[in-house]
């Protein structure tokens, strides 16, 4: 009988003391988006631009670089979209500015193939390939782009992140430029 009791006492105890282990607190997801600010063209244009194919590994979490072999996801931190989606969205909203009917449309699109907080570096770094079309006119370029990050936190991460993104379409809208002139 004491033999029992002793079995059942730590039994009690082991799964009172191990319940909380299973039980961990609930940490709220939080989601970030990118905030860009308008690109205007020499001229009106009809600037459509296509998901970016995403070669990143990113997914919706957002992806730290610890160092050159270690990557991580920040935990409850996440992107409200996947980085390609993201791209796709942001750079049209950019461009809306410069809608036209009239003219012919620009297509853009291309592969993102980093979209990550590179922690050691203290940056948030995009780079991959686009190609703009428009009509028989191609352009092809590689970009890399890298913004300083101020501090460890998400919101500095979506900070910088929008910042290489507003980058990008200034780089893009420069191309776009010359493709309107020909």
């Amino acid at each position: 009988m004491l033999k029992i009791a002793k079995v059942l006492v730590v039994t009690f105890l082991l799964s009172v003391t191990l319940a909380g282990c299973i039980f961990a607190p609930y940490h709220k997801t939080a989601y970030y988006d990118l905030s860009v600010e308008p690109v205007r063209l020499a001229a009106a244009a009809n600037v459509k631009v296509s998901e970016f194919d995403n070669e990143s590994g990113a997914g919706s979490k957002i992806r730290i670089r610890i160092n050159k072999y270690r990557i991580v996801d920040a935990g409850y931190s996440k992107w409200i979209q996947t980085p390609g989606e993201l791209l796709m969205r942001s750079l049209n909203k950019a461009f809306a500015v410069n809608y036209t009917t009239d003219a012919p449309a620009c297509e853009i699109y291309g592969t993102l193939d980093t979209f990550e907080v590179k922690l050691d570096k203290m940056q948030f770094a995009i780079s991959g390939f686009y190609t703009i079309r428009r009509g028989k006119s191609r352009l092809d370029r590689q970009f890399d782009i890298s913004v300083g990050l101020k501090e460890k936190s998400p919101v500095e991460y979506a900070r910088a992140a929008s910042a290489a993104v507003n980058q990008l379409g200034k780089e893009l809208a420069v191309e776009i430029n010359k493709i309107l002139k020909k």
